[in-house]
């Protein structure tokens, strides 16, 4: 007699499609040197989902790739601001 099969084990897997990055531009004021681009740019590096930011001290802006299920356009602006610039 044949014993009874075990039971498989089954792994049911959940894709999750990667969420799109996106790209912002955000004005800032009050950026004299490239200190100041370097500090804008450490505290927007530093927030979860920021791929990447770009200060322009020239064109006084921000140009930042994020992942918007981690961070959000507001949390950019309050850490700029933060760092004692004014973001528009």
């Amino acid at each position: 007699m044949n014993a009874p099969a075990e039971p498989r084990a089954t792994l049911s897997k959940v894709l999750q499609t990667p969420q799109p990055m996106e790209t912002v531009r955000i004005s800032i004021e009050g950026m004299t040197c490239t200190g100041c681009v370097n500090s804008v740019s450490r505290v927007l590096g530093a927030l979860p989902g920021v791929a990447q930011a770009d200060v322009s001290l020239t064109k006084a802006r921000a140009k930042v790739t994020y992942d918007p299920a981690q961070t959000s356009v507001d949390a950019m602006k309050q850490a700029i601001e933060r760092a004692g610039y004014k973001a528009a």
